[in-house]
């Protein structure tokens, strides 16, 4: 069991954590930059905080067991790349200022089974990215417990990016103009008629551009789920 409580440490390396066990807890304040790798498949992990991060590598939290990721409201980082928070199988919850996110790679939450919530500390709607312009390919892909998810500016989401989350049942889309919408995006959701058995969702799109929405190339796959508001 090793409890890390370094406040002053600026950056993690590569793989500096990597393959740790009973990490129980780490704040980290100061930490500015995580590299690549910096937590991977650590084994039962307790809660990890952070500061005002300007980096975060690729595959930094990859199979990480914490339940817990926290960063300060003063981050930065706008892009989280691919793989980054990948089959973390016990994450609960992400707290980060959302609004500042601009892009989510794909893989970036792959098999996150439990991960239900990101907690806006920038004072905004949790679950709700008000400024991410593209969703990668199998971003959430079996984020089975993750139940809603609100998107401002996006204008693209990748091919099976919210594919077999069985519960999600909410998505709010503040668009301006149609979002293009990949292969399989909501396979095995309740969104989905052909592969979904169970209590059926709704998309939520702006009203004025419902009809686009409905008829636009594999949208209007789950043209029943879409309504207008």
């Amino acid at each position: 069991m090793v409890n890390v409580k370094v406040p002053l440490v600026q950056e993690i390396q590569y793989s500096a954590f990597a393959f740790c066990k009973n990490l129980q807890t780490s704040s980290m304040s100061y930490c500015t930059s995580i590299d690549r790798y910096a937590f991977f498949n650590i084994l039962d992990c307790g809660n990890l905080t952070f500061g005002g991060v300007q980096f975060l590598g690729d595959h930094a939290f990859e199979k990480c067991g914490t339940m817990y990721i926290v960063f300060s409201s003063t981050a930065t980082v706008s892009i989280f790349t691919s793989n980054t928070f990948a089959q973390c199988k016990q994450l609960i919850s992400i707290t980060y200022p959302l609004s500042k996110i601009t892009q989510i790679q794909e893989n970036v939450f792959y098999n996150c089974n439990l991960l239900t919530k990101f907690i806006d500390n920038g004072g905004g709607t949790p679950n709700y990215f008000e400024n991410c312009l593209s969703i990668g390919s199998s971003a959430f892909l079996f984020c089975y417990a993750l139940r809603s998810i609100r998107l401002g500016k996006c204008n693209y989401i990748g091919k099976s990016a919210f594919a077999n989350c069985s519960n999600l049942s909410l998505l709010y889309l503040y668009t301006s103009s149609v979002c293009t919408l990949g292969s399989s995006v909501f396979y095995g959701t309740p969104f989905s008629v052909s592969t979904y058995h169970g209590k059926f969702g709704s998309i939520y799109v702006p009203a004025s551009l419902v009809s686009e929405y409905k008829a636009a190339p594999n949208w209007s796959e789950y043209s029943d789920r879409i309504v207008g508001m």
